[in-house]
């Protein structure tokens, strides 16, 4: 909302619509559909539907470190095992976990180390 109202010199917030043409009135469809195929054709992605943007929608969202129940509200998906079935991790956004891990198993080690009477102590 907060961003809506920045942009209000741009778009009307008593219009219920976001997305407006140059009227200020609502995009028809087939003009939609219109500039996505023109879109993804200077892009050269052929094979793109336009279903895909959700797919992407909500994997950079989960990429970037987004909770999956904020990713469910936003994308309005019922149910979280949806989420999962959008949302899609590419190796390297999942190296964080595992630097965590390595973090709790060095701070472990450190521990297990510690004289008896210290690891007491620390639990």
């Amino acid at each position: 909302l907060e961003l809506l109202k920045e942009r209000a010199t741009v778009r009307r917030l008593t219009c219920p619509y976001v997305f407006l043409n140059t009227k200020g009135t609502r995009i028809r469809t087939n003009n939609l559909w219109r500039a996505f195929k023109r879109a993804r054709g200077k892009a050269g992605l052929t094979d793109v539907r336009f279903h895909d943007l959700r797919h992407t929608f909500a994997t950079r969202l989960v990429q970037h470190g987004v909770d999956l129940y904020t990713v469910q509200k936003l994308g309005r998906w019922k149910t979280l095992s949806m989420v999962t079935r959008y949302a899609h991790h590419h190796p390297e956004s999942l190296r964080p976990g595992i630097a965590m891990l390595d973090q709790a198993r060095a701070r472990s080690t450190k521990t297990a180390q510690l004289p008896a009477a210290a690891t007491e102590a620390v639990r």
